[in-house]
């Protein structure tokens, strides 16, 4: 699996690598690639644990290091 397989809206799994400011990156187990999940006004509510693991919801490829998630569903 790797960047090229990935296209919007697809849902993926990943896990909680660490809290920012605005959001959270997700570890998704390929390779150097990352993702961020942004905490906006529908989700400011969204406490997730690290190393959680949940299922996300692609929203765009924003480079070859990082895509732009949404939450789909805690596992």
């Amino acid at each position: 699996l790797d960047l090229d397989c990935l296209e919007e809206n697809m849902v993926i799994s990943g896990a909680i690598k660490t809290k920012e400011d605005h959001g959270y990156t997700i570890d998704l187990g390929i390779g150097d690639l990352n993702g961020f999940f942004k905490i906006g006004k529908e989700n400011s509510k969204a406490n997730l644990a690290l190393g959680q693991t949940c299922l996300f919801k692609i929203v765009n490829k924003a480079s070859k290091r990082a895509i732009n998630l949404n939450l789909y569903s805690t596992i």
